[in-house]
């Protein structure tokens, strides 16, 4: 169900209030001391005020660092250009970094029942590691895989009504372009049949078992758990789209077999087992999936 930004996003308690304080540090231990640049402070705190006025600092900025009211412009912007659209947002550690998701169109279905849904994304942050951007994701609902791609535009804080206007022309036209690219990718893969052998040989070229005297033991057992996860993601996939009996799957499950692998296991897991929903999303936006790409090259290349 879809609801407004400004719903979604107080949900998760992302639109709190924000304050910019002059930073110092202390001389001695008895006294705060400010460096100035000119009349103004050199660096300055953002911190998030509670509801008792209680301040988290969120990150420390150069004076001539922007200041935005928290993530309530964010709100503004999505739900002017994509009203009651929102679907569910994340907030990352105290409120360093959002991500908000809307969807603008409906599930498709790319065949024997298998869902896609696509989406754009809002991120932004507090701390300076992601400007305001707007990216196109596609989820599939078999394995609850979130295929985000690149930047659709960086967004310009701006309330001027011509300028959102054509932002949010920008943003549909790249949107629709992603989701039909997708789909139509989406479909030839799944006429592309795979039998397991050339799974496993997929598996052997992109995620090969390092050998050598100087490999330790650890590394080769990390890579195998690696591998099996794959592995086993594409007996799930090709058991419930292809032939389990026979062995046969196809290309767009290969792929979610190692993109999912990815996403939900390597870029999830932390030291010991500390997993993270959240950890994964932020290498998604970030870019840095690189299974992911070489399964979509590899399959590009076996297609031609």
């Amino acid at each position: 169900m879809t609801k407004t930004a400004t719903e979604v996003m107080n949900k998760v308690g992302a639109l709190f209030d924000v304050e910019y304080a002059p930073a110092g540090f202390q001389v001695n231990g008895f006294y705060t001391r400010t460096p100035l640049v000119g009349d103004k402070p050199m660096y300055k705190w953002v911190n998030r005020l509670s509801d008792d006025k209680e301040c988290i600092p969120l990150a420390i900025h150069k004076s001539s660092y922007p200041e935005v009211d928290g993530y309530k412009h964010l709100a503004d912007m999505a739900e002017f250009m994509f009203p009651l659209s929102s679907t569910e947002c994340t907030l990352f550690g105290d409120g360093e970094r959002v991500l908000l998701v809307q969807q603008l169109t409906d599930p498709i279905d790319i065949g024997d029942g298998d869902i896609i849904q696509s989406n754009i994304i809002w991120v932004s942050s507090l701390n300076g590691s992601w400007s305001t951007k707007v990216y196109d994701m596609t989820d599939r609902f078999f394995c609850q895989n979130q295929l985000i791609g690149q930047p659709l535009i960086s967004v310009r804080h701006t309330t001027n009504h011509d300028n959102l206007l054509s932002m949010r022309v920008e943003i549909l036209e790249g949107a629709k372009a992603r989701a039909n690219a997708w789909t139509g990718q989406a479909r030839e893969w799944k006429d592309q049949k795979m039998v397991d052998q050339q799974f496993f040989d997929m598996v052997n070229y992109l995620m090969p078992i390092p050998q050598g005297e100087k490999v330790v033991d650890a590394t080769k057992e990390r890579m195998k758990h690696k591998r099996n996860n794959v592995l086993n993601r594409w007996y799930n996939e090709r058991n419930k789209y292809g032939d389990g009996d026979e062995g046969i799957g196809d290309a767009w499950s290969a792929y979610n077999a190692f993109q999912g692998a990815e996403q939900h296991y390597i870029n999830a897991k932390g030291r010991g087992h500390n997993w993270s929903r959240d950890r994964a999303l932020i290498k998604a936006v970030d870019g840095k999936t690189p299974l992911a790409t070489q399964a979509f090259n590899y399959l590009q290349v076996m297609s031609r």
